[in-house]
């Protein structure tokens, strides 16, 4: 068993290298997550990007989204062709603003 996971360590580990190698970096590898917000995700979004340094690599959207008529008008940009793992969206103030109206 020893053997077994030594070799699937080493053979990891060499393919890591063939990847960098074809100038890829260790942030290639890691999944991506977008936080699409305003103001106050703009704010929090260096802090989880800090925490997950090792783990993801984690995106504001563009500028600010304002309200829920700015992403749905933006969400192809700032989606572009990346694969994002995660994708959250801070829209509160949007939904209670929209629920105080009658929606």
């Amino acid at each position: 068993m020893k053997r077994l996971l030594f070799g699937a360590f080493v053979f990891a580990l060499f393919n890591l290298q063939i990847v960098l190698a074809q100038g890829a970096t260790t942030e290639d590898l890691l999944p991506r997550v977008l936080i699409i917000g305003d103001s106050i995700s703009i704010g929090y979004v260096p802090y989880v990007s800090q925490m997950m340094k090792r783990d993801a690599v984690v995106k504001h959207n563009q500028g600010n989204a304002q309200h829920t008529e700015t992403g749905l008008k933006n969400i192809n940009q700032w989606l572009g062709d990346t694969n994002y793992k995660i994708i959250a969206a801070q829209v509160a103030d949007s939904i209670r603003s929209a629920l105080n109206e009658g929606m």
